[in-house]
Formats: structure tokens, sequence, C-alpha cells
């Protein structure tokens, strides 16, 4: 008889487990089915500090600067005038601010973010030791801070990028270009950017794969880095030269005091002062206009801003000017920029 009576307290026990089981699960059904919309409450210090996320709205007011770009790989060209389209800018974001940055394929310092909107956006910097050149062997200072990440959304990718401090009388500071990108120091391992110049100009970040299935014809050009530079073998007035591919600089520039310089600079009888595209302060130059240029597979006939420099002319890695944006959207060329390579398609 203790025997049964142990059985069936044994069962009862196990029924009650089974039972407070059954009770449990059924609340658990009911929080998912019955309410499902429901939010646990926050308290005002939690939704004040979600609205102050770090780039979820700019600090500070850019209203006077160039609206930039629309979200998308449309380039914005900046300081056109009748005889050029400008120079290729594309928008960029950081802090929750949408600004406009150049696309530089000449400069040779990194990625930069300039001084004055460094300052404007209160970021800390300090001078640095560190020198960046301009084509034309100008110096910026950089200032050295932590290197921070943009967003380039046509590159649909982030950006290091540093800071520099431009010379005085910047044309970039004018225009209100707050930073510059280069093709080389932005591309990732096994990418392509494509920078087209022609009826629609754009900045595209593509695999290797897909940018050369685009382009199965010979190149106009094909170069190698040499030094940060892509420089291609010319002819301009029928002399020797290597222009660097510069899209930092808007007409063709030869400088003065190279070999195929010195011909056209004896033909130039007033020199003025000019304020360049790029990091440097300003320069003399004077201007021929029917040169005959032949690049690669591409011959044309071109004005050329001869600027009164010796610039790196005879150095290893130096050339005699520049093939800036007026020469390639001209011709609606197209660049495939990686790491160590520039090739150019360009129309005749």
């Amino acid at each position: 008889m203790a025997k049964h009576s142990r059985i069936r307290t044994n069962r009862s026990k196990t029924e009650l487990a089974v039972l407070g089981l059954l009770a449990v699960a059924v609340v658990v059904l009911a929080a998912v089915f019955v309410f499902p919309c429901a939010e646990p409450s926050r308290s005002s210090s939690d939704a004040s500090s979600e609205s102050s996320i770090p780039g979820e709205e700019c600090p500070v007011d850019l209203s006077d600067l160039p609206a930039p770009p629309p979200p998308g790989e449309e380039i914005a060209f900046i300081g056109a005038h009748p005889s050029s389209p400008g120079m290729p800018t594309v928008r960029a974001e950081y802090m929750g601010c949408v600004f406009r940055v150049l696309v530089d394929t000449g400069v040779t310092g990194g990625n930069a973010l300039m001084g004055w909107f460094a300052r404007r956006l209160k970021l800390e910097t300090h001078p640095g030791k560190r020198t960046a050149f301009d084509i034309a062997g100008r110096v910026a200072r950089v200032l050295e801070i932590d290197w921070i990440q943009i967003e380039v959304p046509s590159l649909r990718t982030t950006v290091p990028i540093q800071m520099v401090e431009p010379g005085p009388g910047d044309r970039l500071m004018e225009d209100g270009i707050a930073g510059i990108i280069s093709p080389r120091y932005t591309v990732a391992d096994g990418r392509i950017l494509i920078l087209e110049f022609g009826p629609r100009s754009r900045l595209r970040n593509l695999s290797i794969r897909d940018a050369e299935s685009l382009h199965q014809e010979t190149p106009t050009f094909d170069l190698r880095e040499c030094e940060g530079h892509f420089q291609s073998a010319a002819l301009v007035g029928g002399h020797p030269a290597r222009l660097e591919i510069d899209t930092g600089s808007m007409g063709p520039v030869i400088y003065s005091e190279s070999a195929a310089g010195r011909p056209l600079a004896a033909q130039i009888m007033d020199w003025r002062e000019t304020k360049p595209t790029a990091l440097g302060g300003p320069q003399r130059s004077g201007v021929v206009a029917g040169v005959p240029i032949r690049v690669g597979e591409l011959a044309a006939t071109a004005t050329i801003e001869i600027m009164r420099t010796k610039g790196n002319t005879g150095e290893v890695c130096g050339f005699d000017g520049v093939l800036g944006t007026d020469f390639l959207a001209s011709h609606r060329c197209t660049l495939l920029a990686q790491v160590d390579r520039m090739r150019g398609y360009c129309t005749p």
C-alpha cells in the first residue's frame, strides 16, 4: 500500500512539473504573438544619447559652400570656364557633414583634407614634420592628426584621409573644395577606380574583372606608377616630353625649362601671374595655342599653358608637364586606375 502511495505522489509531482512548463510556454507565446509591437520604455537620457550619435547631424553650418553632388557616381565640375570643364569633384561625408572633394590623379602625398576645413569642423590638428609636394615642386605642410575615414558614396566605401595646410590664396579654398582624394591612394586590392570624362562623367569602383570587361580595346596609354606619378611619353610641338596624367590640373601644362617647354616659352611675350588649381601659391605662366601634341595613340592640337618653372624635369621619376581635365574631357577619356597602373581610353 505504501508503495502505491509513493507512485501516486511521484505521478502528481510529474504532472505538476508538466503543467508548470505548459504555463511558461503559454506566457512566452502570448508575449510573441499577442504583443509583437510592444517596446520597452526609454528614459529621456536614452533618447538624448541616441540623437547625439556622431555622424547623424553636421555640427557646423556649411551652407555658404558650393552644393555637393547628389549621392551616386556622378561627378560635379567646379571652376569651369568657356574653354574648360573645370575640376572633377565628388560628394563626401563626415560626421553628418556633406562636402566636395577633388578627384586628383596627380597628388603624391595621399588623400588630404584641407586645413581650413578641418578647423571649421573643429578637428584638432598640430603642425607635422612631413611635407606634400604639388606638381611643380611646391610644398604644403601636413598637419599631424589621427587619420580619419570619410564616406565617398560614389565609391561605396570609406576613404582614409589626412590634413594639409595649403599655401596662401589657394584656389581650392576659394572654390570651396574641402579635400583631395587620389585614385591611387583610394583603390582597394582587386578593385579598379574608373574615372570617366564624357556625356556622363562619373567615378566608379568596380572589380578588376568587371572593369576590364568594359574596355577590351587597346588603351590609348598604359602607364606604370613611378614614385606616385603616372607619366606618359608624348610629343609636344615635335619635342619629346614626359607628361603626368593629372586631373587636379585643367589645361595641358608644360614646364618652361623642359626640352619641350623652352621653344614654346620663347614665343610668349606676356607672362601673367595665375592661381594654380592644386596646393601651391601663385605661378607665372603664358599660353601658346595650336600646339601639336601626341600621347600614345592619340594625336591632337591643343592650347598649352607654359608654367615658368623647372618643376622636377630631369629627375628619375620627373616629368615635363601635365595633361589635365581640358585634354581628358575634350577627348572623352576614361581612366582605369590601380595602385601601380593606369590605363587611358580616349577618343581621337
